[in-house]
């Protein structure tokens, strides 16, 4: 591999980002010809075939058209997840990984999607005109519940978290965390090396699921030394998203 192609993040940064753009447009497209053209009315008049039930129908007409432009942007999912990852050697995992991740991914959004879905279509069907009051309170409290649960039950799905066992480190980056006026319920490593080769750490969760999580390829990096400044940019990060600085 030429070590330019290798070492070059922002020429990484520039493709990755190019693929987003191009299959968020081709998605947008696509949904725009389902509209204008008689595509969306073929597909409505199917789904109402296998379901005489509103909510069946719709929820069916739902999933045609998400898996077939999950597939008309396959190429581009490809070029971005796995292509382009390992072409800069930032990727720890075989095609079949990949695969199982994205329709792991695909199912976890169906579980979550499809009754969010059929919520939205009742409380437009209730509400009418001023459905979107009622459902933004529910897209409100669902992102709190979601906030609340994904670290202790949709991230284990993906990957494998350890409490860190280092009391020293444990010490130090909650003394961090207190000086900023953030209090965590636990300090966790996970096993990000399964995937790539990237280094990351997050802090995610909210109420008593509030917690730091750091990837084993940072955890491996970083001395123990170089661990708490690291730590303090991310805070600062934190606080300035959040400040809106």
């Amino acid at each position: 591999m030429n070590m330019n192609t290798q070492h070059n993040p922002k020429q990484y940064a520039r493709r990755k980002m190019a693929l987003s753009i191009a299959r968020s447009l081709l998605s947008f497209a696509a949904l725009a010809a389902a509209v204008i053209t008689p595509l969306s009315r073929i597909i409505e008049g199917f789904a109402r075939s296998v379901f005489t039930n509103d909510y069946g129908a719709f929820l069916l007409f739902a999933v045609i058209l998400a898996v077939g432009i999950d597939i008309l942007t396959l190429p581009f999912s490809y070029a971005s997840g796995y292509a382009l990852e390992h072409k800069y050697q930032m990727s720890n995992q075989s095609f079949g990984g990949w695969v199982g991740e994205k329709l792991k991914g695909l199912a976890l959004a169906a579980v979550i999607g499809l009754p969010l879905l059929a919520l939205m279509f009742w409380l437009l069907r209730v509400f009418q005109d001023i459905w979107w009051l009622p459902a933004g309170i529910a897209l409100f409290l669902f992102s709190i519940v979601l906030a609340r649960l994904a670290p202790t039950l949709i991230f284990p799905l993906f990957y494998k978290f350890v409490p860190i066992e280092n009391e020293e480190i444990t010490r130090r980056i909650t003394k961090i965390c207190e000086a900023g006026g953030m209090k965590v319920q636990g300090i966790f490593r996970f096993n990000m090396s399964k995937n790539t080769k990237k280094a990351n750490a997050a802090f995610t969760g909210i109420g008593k699921s509030k917690r730091i999580i750091i990837g084993d390829t940072l955890w491996i990096r970083l001395r123990r030394m170089r661990l708490t400044p690291c730590l303090h940019m991310r805070w600062g990060i934190l606080r300035r998203s959040t400040s809106g600085g």
